[in-house]
């Protein structure tokens, strides 16, 4: 059954889920706990391939965590293709809300990533599920 995509896509939505029910254990993963934050989903205007962004917090100190959720069995792999993607949602989003916060881009993941030059190259911070269950 886990090779199905209809268990793929409960599975990506469930761990989302968790994500979300777990901001403040993302907040304490990337040691910003002390500052004052709001969160939430993003989607750009625009038909067709707008972007949409799991999860933005945007902090106090002129920096937004630009979250990505990925949920796989193993650690994520990002490609040059999801590399491209996490570009075009980055700029989709200066140009739409006219931010001049710097974007961290974060992935929180169900098994880490696996370091490559496109992980090196646009991956800042990185949160794992095991983050999201630590006790503050």
């Amino acid at each position: 059954m886990q090779s199905k995509q209809s268990y793929k896509s409960w599975a990506g939505f469930s761990f989302e889920t968790i994500c979300i029910k777990h901001v403040d254990q993302i907040t304490a993963a990337l040691n910003i706990s002390g500052i004052r934050t709001v969160h939430g989903s993003w989607k750009g205007p625009g038909e067709g391939k707008g972007a949409q962004i799991d999860l933005l917090i945007d902090r106090d100190d002129r920096v937004i965590n630009l979250c990505e959720m990925k949920f796989n069995d193993l650690p994520y792999t990002l490609d040059k293709r999801y590399a491209l993607s996490i570009e075009n949602k980055i700029q989709k989003f200066v140009t739409a809300t006219e931010t001049k916060k710097t974007i961290f881009t974060t992935f929180i993941t169900a098994k880490g990533i696996k370091p490559n030059k496109y992980s090196r190259q646009h991956i800042r911070n990185q949160v794992s599920l095991d983050d999201l269950f630590k006790e503050l």
